[in-house]
């Protein structure tokens, strides 16, 4: 299952790493929705593995606490992203931007062998 959106976001962001975080808290809410939704439908035999990817080297060191936020929002937007990565709801991978799998989706002449390995497990 794939869930993607591209939407102007609800609120103004005094940077790229608050953005890209709200984007990634928007993105794990929908998913963990429909996980929650197939547990209830196919029962909790059925393991899903949630993989979200990143093209920010900043939101990465934000993830893996190497650099800590220092705007209030991005504090509690980055407290409940560590929090579904510590109960392992989620898992983030870097790539680079070359890369991102959801480029496929938003830009012309864009090669998806990118997006099938990410759905492959390769």
């Amino acid at each position: 299952i794939i869930v993607w959106k591209s939407v102007k976001i609800d609120r103004v962001c005094r940077s790229t790493a608050s953005a890209e975080s709200l984007a990634l808290l928007n993105a794990t809410d929908h998913v963990l929705f429909v996980n929650e939704t197939l547990k209830l439908l196919l029962g909790d035999e059925c393991p899903i593995q949630i993989n979200c990817f990143i093209d920010s080297k900043g939101l990465l060191e934000l993830v893996n606490k190497t650099k800590d936020p220092t705007e209030k929002r991005l504090i509690i937007t980055m407290a409940e992203i560590r929090e579904m990565i510590e109960r392992k709801e989620i898992k983030v991978n870097y790539i680079p931007s070359k890369l991102m799998p959801a480029d496929v989706l938003t830009k012309r002449g864009v090669d998806g062998t990118v997006l099938r390995m990410c759905l492959t497990d390769e």
